[in-house]
């Protein structure tokens, strides 16, 4: 039996700042990750599905002047100019007080809005990957994430890992199993946390 209390809940205040609020802190970690990959080739890869999420976020923007090329820009200003990948345009970096055009939020209709627009995005892209390691990379990001939305949203800080890898079943219309989602999460490591006072 999982022990509650040794589920440690990250704050917004112990993370570092964002440098694109509007892309939220999953698309921040995902670059992170990307960084961290040893293969250049999987680092390309994993880089242009980081881009379709974010042109998730930004659909009524796709016809804009050179949006794909902010996206790339965005992209690389995320990864503090030290993402090593095949950009496909040379990258307009940034200097001094200037920013990167920001790009509006979406308005779109959420389906369960604990989860919010970018996980929905997100698990829209992975239904339509393959089956392969980028895949499990991006399903088990995904299943963390909304593991720790529902602690948000509900207060519970039990085993979630059913809830989850049934949701996002659902979402990605069973082209990721729920049996497969549960694998990925229990071979992931556990955040081991402090117990919060009077038991919360």
């Amino acid at each position: 039996m999982q022990d509650n209390a040794a589920i440690a809940i990250p704050y917004n205040t112990s993370h570092p700042q964002l440098r694109l609020p509007e892309y939220g802190r999953m698309v921040t970690e995902m670059v992170e990750r990307c960084k961290q990959m040893p293969h250049r080739e999987m680092r390309n890869l994993y880089a242009r599905q980081i881009i379709h999420v974010m042109e998730g976020m930004n659909e009524d923007l796709r016809g804009t002047e050179n949006y794909k090329g902010k996206l790339w820009d965005h992209l690389a200003l995320l990864g503090g100019y030290e993402l090593d990948i095949d950009y496909p345009q040379p990258i307009r970096r940034e200097e001094g007080e200037q920013h990167v055009e920001k790009l509006s939020y979406p308005g779109n209709k959420i389906r369960f809005r604990h989860y919010g627009c970018m996980v929905e995005k997100m698990l829209k892209r992975i239904e339509e990957l393959p089956e392969g390691v980028l895949r499990d990379e991006l399903v088990l990001s995904a299943a963390k994430r909304m593991r720790l939305d529902l602690i948000d949203w509900r207060g519970d800080r039990g085993n979630l890992d059913e809830k989850v890898a049934g949701d996002i079943e659902d979402y990605t219309a069973g082209h990721v199993n729920r049996n497969d989602v549960l694998h990925l999460l229990e071979r992931a490591p556990r955040t081991r946390g402090r117990k919060k006072r009077n038991g919360y």
